[in-house]
């Protein structure tokens, strides 16, 4: 019999012959496909392996690298290998190797205190049941590979479940004592037919049959809802001993430069009576400073109430220092041993939260359920919450992130969890038992650490697990924008967290029926978010007029200020900006700018110094946001200047276009998915940057009424100065609540192609050689002084009215009387006007 070898080598070709007639006996080309294929698929496998094997001992060769030393633990979770493979820092690879290391699923039982859990009761059986085709427990279902009467107990313990059930080795369910009223009891032996998975010695149910055992819980906590009281028939203008007897620590969380916001909505809750603590994200080194201005003129009128908080974290979305922070916090004000240490309750608000009712209203109905907390539950099948808040997986913070490191197997034994907001009012006894250095709250300390949005479902984990856990009223009193088509947009988190997660879009216009005062009372919402004036600020004056409903006197004094309806926000400050990544092109611009309108005015040989802020003003809700330009002459003289930023779009509806029409296209920088706006007010790129352009769509009668998508399939063309095309991109259709699509060219990435001048980004018609829209922007060289830099921004900017701080010219008038300007006095965020009660 002739060996594989001969008969392979008896296939080779020779000349004048074909390949089917030199097949040896019983070799077909089937036969030869096979093999080759085999031996082809066999080199892709083993390839793979390879990859993956290398690229993880890469990975720990590159941690070994930079802590010169070994792992302290073998890094064999596919996450934490991805995690290792894009950080950036020495810092954060060696912070991610050790809290990996560090014991995340330590074997931890909780000390439960909750009267109504009873640690003797886990995993005692309650009996054998039937189960054909209706699920006996209907609370939720699983499937574990780990299954074991212990491991599923606890899994619906977590779940706040009565009872588990064991089915057919891997299957665990979960329910209540009512799920048992109508079940058919069998035999015992019934549920020993099925071993439990793993090699257990167990049994987990059988094919038809549940074993079910108590989870410990002797009974569901009855959930408390808010009711408003309204209050007494007295007069609250301004009388600080009308309400009765209660003191709220207020935590301010701020991360933005929206500080006029900010003093807008501490106008509607300040009082003597209380204390406020202000945290700043680190980042935010603007609004720290606005803070300390804030602070500093109230002491100055003997208010001692007011506090910005030296110790900054940042505060990221879903990040582990949120919690920290607001520990911290309140942990500070207990020792403080001054007039912010006796306090009833702690409440965290952000810039963006606004009151939908009076503080008395809020004073009155919190003295009157002193001893609760307010805590959101999410509201659905806490076992599914489990799921998608991502508890079961550890992350870890740094470099401005929460890394996703590891898959948890283990939780601590015996913990019910909940959450929903990480938005709370918190009483005195719970906030106590937090900040506690041993048992229960440092056990669910350790945990949350490694958890996503740890301040989400701290305080109400803590407790349903302790003796508060007949204390909490399953709402925090805010009604909160959820749209969720919009807000769920996973690619505004990538920057920031290894997840995808959801967060409530601004409020928009004067007509929200969820803000009339009937339905505000009967779901006793005290406070809204979100609230942006960058955005609309409508919606804003909607919520303090309500606020202030009981103040008539104060608000019609704000309606009658010409700056009512505007907004202004501050975008660069040359004091805390120093290193702002585009210092020197706002700078450039505004050179120009100020060097065109001052050509031939009696201070044109003071020339221009520097630029010293750049400011959003909108007139209304309904207007686009203007940059105001802050800048200094050689003389010392200041002026602001109101940019017109110029409209370089053209727009030719194509009529082959049957389902689409396109309504207007906008260039930017920063765009917000969300809210589909530009946060960079001055739209100016640079060799560096990333351009973005944004479509907006109306769609035709042709199309279904019930489509979900508000945008077509379009292929977008970047063009270059030179006329060369560095991008031709199929942007996929899109559905937005604002009927937006948006694509962006990173500029970065495009190496040689990236030539300063003016570029264009264009849709081409079906039919014709004109484009559905085409839009130029300016790319800025590095040089300032340059004659292209000086005929871009001709291009694209121009002077438009212009004012000075110091009277310099009289026909150039003052800052402090022009409506668009930054010193134009602004009452719903003056300081002056802050209550003295």
């Amino acid at each position: 019999m002739t060996s594989l070898r001969q008969r392979l080598t008896a296939i080779r070709k020779p000349e004048g012959t074909t390949l089917p007639a030199m097949l040896p006996t019983g070799i077909t080309r089937r036969h030869l496909a096979y093999f080759f294929g085999g031996v082809v698929f066999l080199y892709f496998c083993v390839t793979v392996i390879l990859i993956q094997e290398l690229s993880v001992d890469s990975v720990i060769k590159k941690v070994q690298t930079y802590t010169d030393s070994t792992p302290k633990c073998v890094l064999n979770d596919s996450l934490v290998v991805s995690a290792l493979q894009r950080v950036q820092s020495e810092e954060c690879r060696n912070s991610i190797t050790n809290a990996y290391c560090s014991g995340i699923e330590q074997k931890v039982t909780l000390e439960n205190t909750c009267p109504d859990f009873a640690a003797s009761q886990v995993g005692v059986p309650i009996g054998c049941f039937n189960e054909s085709t209706t699920p006996l427990l209907r609370g939720f279902a699983y499937t574990f590979d780990e299954n074991s009467p212990s491991y599923c107990s606890q899994a619906c313990l977590r779940a706040g479940y009565e009872l588990a059930g064991l089915k057919a080795s891997r299957r665990c369910y979960c329910g209540s004592k009512n799920d048992l009223k109508k079940a058919v009891k069998l035999d015992d032996a019934s549920c020993r037919t099925t071993p439990c998975p793993m090699g257990s010695n167990s049994s987990c149910g059988g094919i038809h049959a549940v074993s079910v055992i108590s989870t410990g819980l002797l009974s569901s906590v009855k959930r408390l809802i808010p009711v408003y009281q309204p209050l007494p028939d007295v007069d609250f203008d301004g009388d600080p001993n009308a309400t009765p007897n209660v003191k709220l620590l207020f935590v301010l969380q701020l991360n933005g430069r929206n500080s006029r916001q900010v003093i807008r909505m501490l106008r509607l809750l300040y009082s003597q009576k209380h204390v406020y603590v202000v945290h700043v994200d680190s980042r935010q080194e603007f609004m720290f400073q606005e803070m300390k201005k804030l602070q500093n003129s109230l002491e100055k009128r003997g208010h001692n109430n007011f506090l910005v908080f030296e110790e900054r974290f940042q505060t990221i979305w879903g990040g582990s220092t949120l919690l920290t922070m607001f520990l911290r916090v309140i942990q500070w004000s207990i020792q403080a041993r001054n007039n912010f240490s006796n306090w009833d309750y702690v409440l965290n608000l952000s810039e963006s939260d606004m009151p939908l009712l009076s503080l008395a209203e809020l004073e009155f109905n919190l003295a009157n359920s002193k001893g609760k907390s307010f805590l959101a539950s999410h509201g659905y099948n806490t076992a599914d919450f489990i799921r998608k808040q991502g508890f079961h997986f550890a992350f870890h913070q740094c470099e401005s992130r929460m890394w996703r490191i590891k898959t948890r197997k283990q939780f601590p034994k015996n913990m019910r969890i909940d959450g929903g907001s990480d938005w709370v009012i918190v009483s005195r006894n719970l906030a106590v038992t937090a900040l506690e250095k041993d048992g229960l709250s440092k056990q669910l300390l350790t945990y949350f650490e490694t958890i996503l949005l740890p301040l989400e479902g701290f305080f109400h984990t803590l407790a349903l697990n302790s003796h508060h856990c007949h204390d909490v009223v399953y709402k925090n009193l805010r009604l909160t924008n959820w749209r969720r088509q919009q807000g769920c947009r996973c690619a505004s988190l990538k920057p920031v967290v290894d997840w995808c997660g959801c967060s409530p879009l601004v409020f928009r216009g004067k007509g929200d029926k969820r803000f009339e005062l009937a339905t505000v009372k009967s779901k006793a919402h005290f406070f809204a978010r979100k609230f942006d004036s960058f955005v609309d600020v409508d919606a804003i004056a909607v919520a303090e007029a309500q606020a202030l409903r009981l103040q008539p006197a104060l608000l019609e004094g704000l309606r009658k200020s010409k700056a009512f309806e505007a907004t202004w926000v501050n975008a660069f400050d040359v004091v805390v900006d120093y290193d702002h990544k585009k210092r020197f092109l706002y700078e450039g611009i505004a050179k120009n700018v100020f060097r065109k309108w001052a050509s031939g005015q009696s201070f044109e040989n003071c020339k221009f110094d520097h630029l010293t802020g750049l400011w959003a003003y909108k007139a209304n809700s309904q207007a686009k946001p203007k940059p105001v330009l802050v800048v200094r002459d050689g003389c010392g003289n200041r002026f602001h200047i109101l940019l017109d930023v110029k409209n370089l779009t053209t727009i030719t509806p194509d009529p082959g276009m049957l389902d689409y029409e396109i309504v207007d296209a906008e260039f930017g920088t920063s765009l917000d998915l969300k809210e589909e706006v530009f946060r960079d007010v001055l739209p100016a790129v640079d060799v560096t940057s990333k351009a973005t352009i944004l479509l907006h769509w109306r769609q035709n009668t042709s199309l279904p009424l019930a489509t979900n998508i508000t945008s077509p399939l379009i292929n977008l063309q970047w063009w270059n100065t030179l006329g060369r095309l560095v991008k031709h991109e199929l942007v996929k259709p899109y559905n937005s609540i604002f009927s937006g699509q948006h694509a962006t060219l990173d500029l970065n990435a495009i190496n040689a192609d990236v030539v300063p001048g003016l570029w264009s980004v264009r849709l081409p018609s079906k039919d014709s050689s004109d484009a559905v829209f085409e839009t130029h922007f300016p790319v800025f060289p590095s040089d300032s002084d340059s004659e292209l830099f000086a005929k871009l921004v001709v291009t694209a900017f121009a002077p438009g009215d212009v004012c000075s701080v110091d009277r310099v010219d009289p026909r150039v008038p003052l800052c402090a009387t022009t409506e668009w300007s930054p010193d134009f006095p602004d009452p719903k965020a003056d300081l002056s006007a802050f209550s003295l009660a």
